[in-house]
């Protein structure tokens, strides 16, 4: 590889997956490097690796003349299906690049292990899950809806995507809550999550139901009476409106809701 006083960039292949290269910055990345940073790329993209994780950990300095040649080189990746990922961004750098508005093009990450993660998610359709037991009270209820979206958002899924997976959370926990066995001590909410939809799984334990009861609530679920008095029913309406599927299942252990909102393109 080049080296130059100011500045080295070495890259290998990353054993672990065959798709990826790590490379390897050190020095000052400032537009001198114009001429080296194009020749290595050249040389990776010959590899027909197209995840690059950039090491910036041994970093002084980026330019914006760097970050145009990064983007540059961003732009080439995404065309072959690959991205690029920054590790090890020192907090000063992290503040340059970002009031050169570089955070709104390239993703941040503290280890290389993270990086592989969310490559393997976004293009291997991989799914996520985070699993919740919350206590059966509607104080806890916001703070749910925080979490999940800052969950969503942080995955690449756009404002609106968001405010809509946490209307949903924040209607069908509450309905768990309101509408469970006054004798539960918590209700459960299972969030399932890849690159193109999210499924919300929300449980409680039944009040003391038969079989006609059951019918009731069937229906209810499906054909819910929208009137000025109506809290929650307002609430499933809109649940049914943003989601792409939705059921119920209910028995005397319990009543389950499945949600499915897909990613807006």
């Amino acid at each position: 590889m080049e080296t130059m006083s100011k500045f080295n960039i070495k890259w290998e292949k990353y054993e672990d997956d065959e798709r990826t290269i790590l490379v390897r910055l050190q020095g000052a990345m400032d537009i001198s490097i114009a001429e080296q940073m194009n020749h290595v790329f050249d040389e990776i993209i010959a590899t027909e690796r197209y995840f690059l994780i950039l090491d910036m950990d041994e970093v002084s300095f980026v330019g914006s003349p760097a970050v145009g040649i990064l983007m540059g080189w961003r732009r080439k990746l995404i065309e072959k299906q690959g991205n690029i990922a920054l590790v090890g961004l020192s907090l000063e750098l992290r503040e340059k690049l970002n009031l050169m508005g570089a955070n709104r093009i390239f993703r941040y990450y503290y280890d290389i292990q993270t990086v592989l993660t969310d490559f393997y998610w976004e293009k291997d359709s991989l799914m996520q899950n985070v699993g919740l037991r919350l206590p059966s009270n509607h104080a806890y209820v916001p703070a749910l809806r925080r979490l999940i979206s800052s969950v969503v958002t942080q995955k690449g899924f756009g404002r609106k995507d968001a405010f809509r997976i946490e209307t949903i959370v924040d209607e069908l926990t509450n309905n768990a809550i309101e509408h469970g066995n006054p004798k539960q001590e918590k209700v459960s909410v299972d969030f399932n999550m890849d690159y193109s939809k999210v499924e919300i799984i929300v449980s409680n334990m039944s009040r003391d139901v038969d079989s006609n009861d059951i019918t009731t609530i069937k229906d209810k679920f499906n054909n819910p009476v929208v009137d000025e008095d109506s809290t929650r029913g307002r609430g499933l309406s809109l649940v049914k409106m943003l989601s792409d599927n939705l059921k119920l299942d209910i028995n005397d252990q319990g009543t389950t809701v499945y949600v499915t909102k897909v990613r807006e393109v």
